[in-house]
């Protein structure tokens, strides 16, 4: 248990029937402080502990004087007020527990080809919806120039050097489910979250009321009819964790899994339910995502092979009618970033950008359009790669993110600038899709995806020629070496990483993580 400081609790109590309940005290954190200590780290909370203990001990052999237990009853009161607990339900997965969970698309892949409509160069014409509520006519390219400007301008995270290690975090914002968005870039964040939660909500509804049906023929109650009609998941303490990353086209981002990083030191690993990539670039490191989901506790082993989709999730879907993911027999995944490009994944899926797998070319098919140049701190203009990243968050708010300042959001693109930036037939089929009962565990071959087709291609590593990947990164204060095989022509200057849309599922990769413990010195006699 950890003892942290200040306030009420920062989470609310989720009570799911059937999941795992943990009880732990968490910090609730300002805007730019977060600090979940544990109580052996803070010598004052150690000694203050003991002081009360040898009062308490006093008071049962002797009776204690009223001055000691004041300060017995002054302490106990600061300690109330000084530690607040997290209730926190989980499924029998691990995850945090919710009634949306059988209708999401999880332990999968999927990509989106285009799903912004913005590309520099490009003579188009979008409508574009000011904050005022004029329309205005803006060609897409400076639609995309302003939208890589508030990028840079949202990004605060700063790529490491090599002497001091690969980057892997930096910080986030929140939109809350309820919230409303304050500036373009907010207004994105709550899109993608309402295009991977929209369909499973619906369906869940329409679930709900089969359910409904057929227990009025059954003679159910009101009550227990209403009981049923409660939201599949907890708005308020839902919504979408947003960033944006700039970077320069040859820093590389370490393996890391998304999680609620505050939550580390109280020994748990707590992820999202969904990740996404949506990239405004077509140059850099693809994304690299592994079949490799965290144990629950942190300081527990990550070694051993990649997860068996069979062994490790197939049980979720077995005895009901949900819909298996696709790709189920592939354990890697590598997505090449092309402009307007968005895919989406497992929340506890390791992943990270390796600049060994880039393309000088750039991914662009058949186009003479290169990635973003983005003016730096340096004033010298590189060519960046740039994504915008959300993570789909049910029942649980990660207390490291805090909303985008007031003082940020006033001086980026307002809310109506990227109106015409979405592609209407992924928003349109996502809607379509749960209107007419298929998403999400019914019975179209498309259910339980954002877009009706699946552009990822399907690699067989261990019948091809493969050349072995490894890569270091830290997890819980350890080295953690990742080593799997990709195919050799992915380390090929000129390799086509168009394909299929620049997606790629890849199976039999061998890939293993294992955990180098550093050696011990030996004594030498004198």
């Amino acid at each position: 248990r950890a003892r942290v400081g200040g306030g009420a609790p920062s989470m609310r109590s989720l009570d799911e029937p059937g999941g795992k309940k943990l009880d732990q005290p968490i910090d609730d954190p300002g805007p730019d402080d977060v600090d979940v200590s544990d109580d052996h780290d803070d010598g004052a909370d150690d000694q203050s502990d003991d002081d009360e203990d040898a009062s308490a001990e006093d008071d049962d052999a002797e009776g204690s004087a009223d001055d000691d237990s004041e300060e017995t009853d002054d302490d106990d009161a600061s300690a109330s007020a000084s530690e607040s607990t997290l209730n926190l339900a989980l499924a029998e997965d691990g995850r945090v527990a919710c009634p949306l969970l059988p209708f999401l698309y999880l332990d999968g892949f999927n990509s989106v080809q285009k799903l912004l409509n913005v590309r520099l160069g490009h003579e188009g014409d979008d409508i574009r919806k000011d904050g005022d509520g004029k329309h205005e006519m803006v060609p897409t390219s400076k639609m995309h120039e302003k939208l890589l400007s508030d990028c840079a301008r949202a990004f605060t995270a700063r790529a490491t050097s090599k002497k001091t290690g690969p980057y892997s975090s930096g910080r986030t914002y929140w939109l809350g489910a309820t919230d409303t968005p304050k500036c373009g870039l907010e207004e994105i964040a709550k899109t993608v979250f309402e295009l991977h939660t929209q369909r499973a909500v619906e369906a869940f509804a329409q679930a709900k009321l089969k359910t409904n049906d057929a227990a009025r023929c059954c003679g159910a109650s009101k009550k227990e009819e209403n009981q049923s009609e409660e939201l599949p998941f907890d708005p308020e303490n839902s919504g979408a964790e947003w960033w944006t990353q700039v970077m320069n086209v040859e820093d590389e981002i370490g393996m890391h899994w998304d999680k609620d990083y505050a939550l580390e030191d109280s020994d748990l690993n707590v992820h999202p339910q969904i990740a996404t990539v949506t990239y405004l670039c077509s140059d850099g490191a693809p994304t690299l995502f592994v079949r490799k989901r965290t144990p629950l506790y942190h300081n527990e082993s990550v070694s051993g092979t990649l997860d068996d989709f069979s062994e490790s999730c197939a049980g979720n879907y077995s005895g009901n009618n949900r819909k298996l993911p696709q790709h189920t027999d592939c354990d890697t995944f590598l997505s090449y970033p092309q402009v307007g490009k968005h895919v989406s994944f497992d929340g506890s899926w390791l992943h990270g950008a390796l600049p060994a797998l880039a393309q000088p070319g750039g991914n662009e098919p058949s186009s003479n359009t290169s990635s973003p140049k983005v003016k730096s701190s340096t004033k010298k203009t590189k060519t960046k790669r740039v994504t915008f990243l959300v993570n789909v968050w049910l029942n649980h708010a990660p207390s490291t993110a805090c909303r985008l300042p007031d003082s940020v959001a006033s001086v980026l693109a307002p809310v109506g600038s990227f109106h015409g930036a979405f592609a209407k037939e992924t928003t349109s089929n996502s809607s379509e899709k749960a209107r007419d009962g298929t998403a999400c565990g019914g019975k179209s071959d498309n259910s339980n995806s954002v877009n009706t087709s699946d552009a990822v291609a399907t690699i067989d590593v261990a019948a091809i020629a493969s050349t072995e990947l490894t890569t270091a990164f830290k997890h819980a204060d350890k080295k953690i070496v990742m080593t799997l095989d990709l195919p050799s022509r992915f380390y090929s200057e000129g390799h086509d990483t168009t394909a299929e849309g620049g997606s790629f599922a890849l199976k039999g990769t061998g890939g293993v993580l294992r955990e180098e413990k550093s050696a011990k010195k030996r004594k030498v006699a004198s």
